[in-house]
């Protein structure tokens, strides 16, 4: 029933917990795709050392985790593709959960479950802590919920196969939130269903994460999701609740380039958000606020969040 497909690059160290999790699941009816994408460590030797008939490792030259995911997609035996990264885990339970809410609401677009996120300290941290999130439903406005924290990842997203047909592939020219960017086209068109299972754990301490590295402008993240939204507008039709969600994605794009690179950096980021058609609001105090410690910068967004919560004419 279930294809799951794990991206690899120079996981050596990890990619073996993250076999044993998928592996231990209690639905035992799958086929696992490991695709290691021209992995330098020995990544590749570990993964055949796990002697199991539903593992198939497939070797190719490297090209980022988007167009790993492609591969595997294009691979996938069965009608849903599940995705977990190579240094993360899931819950025993996960794909037989994703199986209910398969059962519960079949025309959705994508199933995916609340998750943890083990810190630096190894501190398991409940992702989506709103009470919202205590049973099993189809989201009623995903790009609301994302605002803060994303509803859906890499590690939770279980996809039907024909989907992609619609949507497309990964865009392999986005080498930053590649896979958020996957998850609002499939908002755009289809329902998402969600169970309360923690159904897996998002483990910071890996290496090579994207937070660790220094940052500059995502453009091509952020270009494709104003052009689509742009024929949107020009169809007259528009979501508040989508505005926000952009809106919300650019400032933590300029508060992480803040916080890894330099405060010009992230004013020259502010403009080019702009140029590109995004809706900042506030962008003014946003970009005095580079001058100066970054706790200003967030005390800046707690008032644009509490003046867009309360006054919704805002978006006119």
């Amino acid at each position: 029933m279930f294809t799951v497909v794990i991206p690899l690059y120079n996981k050596e160290n990890y990619i073996e917990r993250s076999v044993r999790s998928v592996l231990n699941q209690t639905l035992v009816e799958f086929e696992l795709l490991v695709i290691n994408d021209g992995s330098t460590d020995k990544s590749e030797e570990v993964v055949k050392d796990i002697k199991d008939n539903r593992i198939t490792l497939i070797n190719k030259v490297n090209g980022g985790e988007s167009s790993a995911r492609n591969l595997g997609i294009k691979n996938a035996k069965y009608d849903f593709v599940a995705f977990l990264d190579a240094d993360d885990i899931w819950d025993p339970k996960f794909l037989f959960e994703i199986c209910e809410i398969i059962k519960k609401y079949p025309a959705a677009g994508i199933y995916t479950s609340n998750y943890y996120i083990q810190n630096n300290q190894n501190e398991l941290l409940i992702a989506l802590k709103s009470k919202i999130f205590n049973k099993c439903m189809l989201l009623k406005d995903y790009f609301k919920l994302s605002r803060n924290i994303p509803v859906i990842t890499s590690n939770t997203a279980v996809i039907r196969k024909n989907v992609f047909l619609e949507v497309s592939d990964f865009d392999v020219n986005i080498t930053m939130g590649p896979d958020l960017e996957m998850w609002y086209r499939i908002a755009k068109k289809y329902h998402i269903a969600f169970t309360p299972l923690i159904g897996a754990t998002y483990c910071q301490d890996a290496n090579d994460r994207i937070c660790n590295v220094k940052r500059n402008i995502n453009y091509n993240f952020f270009s494709k999701i104003i052009d689509d939204f742009q024929i949107e507008l020009n169809a007259n039709f528009s979501k508040k609740s989508e505005i926000r969600y952009i809106n919300e994605l650019v400032i933590k794009d300029v508060k992480e380039i803040l916080k890894t690179n330099s405060a010009l950096n992230a004013r020259i980021a502010i403009f080019e958000y702009r140029k590109m058609g995004v809706k900042i609001f506030l962008w003014r105090l946003y970009y005095l606020s580079t001058y100066f410690p970054i706790a200003l910068f967030k005390t800046i967004h707690k008032l644009n969040v509490f003046l867009l919560d309360h006054y919704e004419n805002i978006f006119e």
